[in-house]
């Protein structure tokens, strides 16, 4: 019996955030839209919510709760 056939895996370099970029304008750019939601929502973006954001923006990965926890002490934010 033979196997189904399967499509192939797509190219992770396809995706838009693995695709060449500036990542700094990147970050930049998703910071600034965060402070104008924020500002227009009436929200507060604190330093500590603007960092934990910064950490998340660093790469393009996934990250756990304790990584960012981690990230934040690390920055002297202290235990969230």
């Amino acid at each position: 019996m033979t196997s189904p056939s399967r499509s192939p895996l797509p190219d992770p370099s396809d995706a838009p955030g693995f695709a060449r970029h500036d990542h700094g304008q990147c970050v930049a750019q998703a910071l600034r839209s965060a402070e104008t939601h924020c500002a227009a929502k009436g929200l507060r973006f604190t330093p500590v919510r603007r960092h934990a954001l910064e950490i998340l923006l660093e790469d393009h990965r996934a990250l756990g709760a304790y990584e960012v926890l981690d990230g934040l002490r690390e920055a002297g934010f202290g235990s969230q």
